[in-house]
């Protein structure tokens, strides 16, 4: 039976969600980084994180391009909706070597939920200065573009023509806007 979930992906073995969950990392981002398809560095440590456990409903997985890297290049979190649809809870990608902003976590190292639950507003505001958007700890790497497109094919593979994005803020709906993407409307 081919998988068509998130919970049926993580039922796979190991190799075989590696395999398919790799599928929406963008070629452009393999080759700018020098990554190898197995996502091995050159003595053997996996870059590539899945948290995948069987019989849960999401993934999250995280791509570094170095083993010792404080962030991943990527980074995303995805869920399965209670009608069987794939949701993208939060996609990220970072340029490693710009400057980072502590807008996720307090002085203290607090976690901030990227400012849902708490806020470090000088590094908020640091980060602005620097031209960065809302929600972003670093620079981006401007390959939204090849992400939508990996992102479509991974969706194809496992036989959807939808899936559902939340935007972490108003912004980030605009650009999703630009790329295609629309609202959805519930009712009571």
């Amino acid at each position: 039976m081919k998988a068509r979930s998130i919970a049926t992906l993580n039922r796979l073995p190991d190799d075989e969600k590696l395999a398919i969950y790799s599928r929406f990392v963008p070629q452009k981002l393999m080759g700018r980084f020098n990554l190898s398809p197995d996502f091995m560095d050159a003595r053997g440590n996996r870059l590539l994180s899945l948290k995948c456990r069987p019989g849960s409903t999401d993934v999250v997985l995280a791509l570094k391009h170095a083993l010792d890297a404080e962030d991943p290049l990527l980074y995303a979190h995805l869920t399965d909706t209670i009608n069987g649809q794939i949701h993208v809870l939060l996609y990220i990608v970072n340029d490693p070597y710009s400057p980072r902003f502590n807008i996720d976590k307090l002085p203290d190292g607090t976690p901030t939920e990227f400012g849902s639950f708490r806020r470090n507003l000088g590094a908020e505001i640091a980060a602005l200065d620097a031209g960065l958007a809302p929600g972003q700890v670093r620079k981006g790497l401007q390959i939204l573009r090849e992400s939508v497109t990996a992102f479509d094919g991974f969706i194809e593979f496992l036989g959807h023509d939808v899936y559902f994005i939340d935007p972490l803020a108003y912004h980030n709906a605009i650009v999703f806007e630009r790329y295609g993407f629309m609202y959805q409307q519930g009712r009571r």
